[in-house]
């Protein structure tokens, strides 16, 4: 029995390192990068095994190129993809603003995606803080799960549960990682908060009570769940989302229920209308 203790606490053990490894990874390749980030990385319990070779590859690059990664919206994102060290690599054509994901032979992936943010003025003229708006975060996030379970399960053959970290950042010099890389005098980033904009008046409405630079919350997930945008997707993101928001004295987000129920109504102008024809198609229905 000690022995099985030992053994499962050792596997743990190596799943956290594995976990950190595949998000430090993406965030070093990304670090010049000076406005705020989600960063989403998955490590399968049990890993799997990616066979790359010239034919396999050239079907991972068709599929990349053609993966519809924003929910609803309906178009491709990444501009190019390539073989890295034991991985895949996919990339935003827009240069270094983009997204990118990195997806390991393993099954482990990671994904660093750009906010929308607004600016606000909180003392006089000028401008000292920058926000994010909640229904971001979480449709962000919604996106995210999905591609990173999907290629542990279908191009790794990983099964069963993964761990999950979700990072959120202003800058990505505010991550921990990058320390030793960044000089903070030449990035002086805003402090950031998550909050609500009023549309009619391009007003901030506070929820944040507080700034954050660096957050992160953690979840273990069900591979085919999330994979299949199944209710277990969003069931994830609301535990991820929920957690991660705390740093920023939030409570919960309010847009995704205990039970998996979405309330679209709640999200941004630039995809509350994309979400909802996802929810359709999938057969979610909205929370009253």
């Amino acid at each position: 029995m000690a022995t099985a203790y030992r053994a499962r606490y050792t596997a743990a053990a190596a799943r956290d390192e594995r976990l950190a490894d595949v998000e430090s990874d993406i965030v070093m390749a990304v670090v010049e990068r000076t406005t705020p980030h989600l960063i989403v990385a998955l490590v399968p319990e049990i890993p799997g095994e990616m066979t790359v070779n010239a034919s396999t590859f050239e079907q991972y690059r068709v599929e990349l190129l053609g993966a519809d990664l924003y929910l609803g919206q309906g178009h491709r994102v990444f501009g190019y993809a390539t073989v890295g060290a034991r991985r895949l690599i996919a990339q935003e054509s827009r240069g270094d603003h983009g997204a990118r994901a990195e997806l390991h032979r393993d099954g482990s992936a990671a994904i660093v995606l750009p906010l929308y943010t607004h600016q606000s003025k909180i003392r006089g003229d000028d401008v000292d803080l920058q926000f994010v708006e909640l229904g971001e975060v979480v449709y962000q996030l919604l996106c995210a799960l999905p591609f990173l379970a999907g290629h542990a399960r279908d191009r790794a053959a990983a099964s069963g549960t993964a761990m999950v970290r979700a990072v959120l950042v202003n800058d990505i010099g505010s991550h921990p990682d990058t320390s030793m890389h960044t000089a903070a005098e030449y990035r002086n980033p805003l402090p950031m908060t998550v909050d609500r904009l009023h549309s009619g008046v391009g007003r901030r409405l506070e929820i944040s009570t507080q700034p954050c630079d660096y957050a992160y919350s953690e979840a273990t997930v069900l591979l085919d769940d999330v994979a299949d945008h199944g209710r277990g997707l969003l069931q994830a993101a609301a535990a991820l989302a929920d957690e991660l928001l705390h740093a920023y004295g939030i409570p919960e987000t309010g847009l995704i229920t205990v039970d998996g129920q979405l309330r679209t109504v709640g999200f941004t102008d630039r995809n509350r209308g994309a979400l909802a024809a996802w929810a359709r198609e999938h057969g979610m229905i909205d929370a009253t």
